[in-house]
């Protein structure tokens, strides 16, 4: 079950004409991403008030889900969630403040976990002004139309880059800086074995341990390290003034 949050703005560094309509009709932030708007779990917002009855908040509103680990992204008064319903991941967008559904697009999947957890997608969508990006968790990296669910781009990372299956999937988020899409990709030599088990823990690197895509054509933009991808989410920080990425990928922490 999936109940209702605040909903706010984002895509500010987009130009306005870009961007779907804010169907808003509540002042708050935008919760866009993984761990929201920062990537730390903070909102800006003020004098939200926590005097709750015993019970807990009213719900406003509430839908049934299918499987997945993926927390929902708001933005412009629209909710997305990503989960997966049969052989498919679904992609939905709601409207924030009501769970009436806008639209929704769903994708093949075949993903069997390993271990026998749940078969649903792990990452969360990324709102970025008129594009919402999604990563299954066989490693599809998607992106779509914001306002009306049609696809833009798609890369299967697994095949692209021979990413040598682990235990549960992908599950880094991507992060969105500036006009690039920056992945935890982790990718090996090609002819490599299909998954851990088969590689008996010796998986080697091919220097798409962190991929940067071009957000609008899903063009690679830049490739560096030999990790491994973990489920650790990437991160932008700038410190004295030079922007960094940093990735806590699978062997350590990556600054870039």
């Amino acid at each position: 079950v999936i109940a209702l949050a605040a909903a706010g703005r984002a895509g500010d560094d987009v130009p306005a004409e870009t961007l779907p309509p804010d169907i808003a009709t509540r002042p708050g932030e935008d919760w866009p991403d993984f761990l929201g708007p920062r990537r730390n779990g903070t909102s800006a917002e003020r004098g939200v008030s926590f005097d709750w009855p015993e019970k807990g908040p009213r719900i406003v509103w509430q839908a049934k889900l299918g499987t997945g680990y993926a927390a929902p992204s708001v933005a412009r008064g629209r909710l997305y969630h990503f989960d997966r319903h049969g052989d498919e991941d679904r992609l939905v967008c709601r409207e924030a403040e009501t769970g009436k559904e806008l639209w929704s697009i769903a994708s093949p999947t075949g993903y069997d976990d390993m271990l026998g957890y749940n078969n649903g997608p792990r990452c969360s969508p990324v709102v970025d002004g008129n594009r919402v990006y999604t990563f299954s968790a066989e490693g599809r990296l998607r992106c779509v139309d914001a306002t009306v669910g049609k696809p833009v781009w798609e890369v299967d990372t697994q095949k692209e880059f021979h990413v040598v299956r682990n235990f549960f999937g992908v599950g880094s988020t991507p992060l969105v800086w500036g006009d690039l899409l920056i992945v935890n990709i982790g990718g090996s030599p090609p002819g490599g074995p299909p998954d851990i088990y088969a590689a008996r823990g010796n998986v080697q690197g091919n220097g798409t341990g962190v991929v940067a895509f071009d957000k609008r054509t899903g063009q690679v933009a830049w490739k560096a390290s030999d990790e491994l991808a973990s489920y650790s989410s990437p991160i932008a920080a700038e410190i004295d003034g030079r922007p960094w990425c940093f990735v806590y990928a699978r062997g350590g922490l990556v600054g870039l």
